[in-house]
């Protein structure tokens, strides 16, 4: 008889047989090992899959593994969260072929075009369980080989990371030896933090050049050299400016210091 023969037939059969639910549940808790696997057949031919969906779930947790094997792969027509739900858990079973079977009948759970609403995020869970660990499967040891191709594009990316990333900090450590040897840069920089104004920066630079300072951002830590440019004539006009940049940035008191110990100086000077 062709199996398609074999379906209809049993088809009919249970359609008049009553019982067969509960004597097929009988036969897979019977002791005999060669009775549970032919109650499994009986059901595959009958297509009496979802009549029998709970004692299917109850057999993934049978102790013998040929059992939950095929169970596993009959619950592949129970689209149900709990059929779902029992697939999952078998993946982990300790058998491999119970965790084939039972990531074959997720995956055509998966791909079943009508899926009840109620079930359609657990499937996709399963879905999403099952891809990875398919992914994982290429990481075995009996699956593992070398893509030349893949490793070739990967060292290219890993050596194209490496030179981005030293050229960035050599770049970082360029820029940090510049902005420290650059007195010029430094000066600017100086005049950023005070806030000064366009005038006043161009101001502190003249005092600079008239000085002729190497580094002209020490105009912002010797309160004595812009007491120095009080005294050149071309300055003179300038002393309420200049007073008011040396009150800024060394205090009054410490820039009254500084003029007072000029005025000492000259006047000891003029006394010799």
């Amino acid at each position: 008889m062709s199996p398609e023969a074999q379906k209809n037939t049993g088809r009919l059969v249970r359609g008049i047989d009553a019982n067969t639910q509960r004597l097929l549940a009988a036969e897979m808790n019977d002791d005999a090992s060669y009775r549970r696997l032919r109650a499994l057949k009986i059901i595959e031919v009958m297509d009496n899959h979802l009549d029998m969906e709970a004692d299917l779930i109850k057999a993934l947790g049978h102790e013998d593994h040929f059992l939950r094997a095929e169970a596993a792969k009959l619950l592949s027509r129970c689209p149900s969260s709990r059929s779902v739900t029992a697939l999952r858990e078998a993946m982990l079973d300790r058998n491999v072929r119970v965790r084939e079977n039972a990531e074959s009948s997720l995956r055509r759970i998966a791909g079943t075009k009508s899926l009840p609403p109620a079930i359609d995020k657990s499937v996709a869970s399963a879905q999403q369980m099952v891809d990875f660990r398919a992914m994982g499967e290429h990481f075995r040891a009996d699956n593992a080989h070398i893509n030349i191709p893949h490793v070739i594009i990967l060292i290219v990316a890993v050596l194209l990371i490496a030179t981005l990333i030293w050229a960035l900090s050599r770049w970082q450590e360029n820029t940090a030896a510049w902005n420290l040897d650059n007195p010029q840069r430094l000066f600017t920089d100086l005049c950023k933090k005070h806030e000064l104004s366009s005038h006043d920066s161009m101001l502190l630079k003249k005092i600079g050049r008239e000085l002729q300072l190497t580094h002209p951002a020490s105009l912002f830590v010797d309160p004595s050299l812009l007491v120095s440019a009080m005294q050149l004539e071309k300055f003179q006009e300038l002393h309420d400016e200049l007073t008011h940049l040396g009150e800024e940035f060394f205090g009054f008191h410490l820039w009254k210091q500084a003029i007072a110990a000029d005025s000492l100086v000259h006047k000891e000077a003029t006394t010799a």
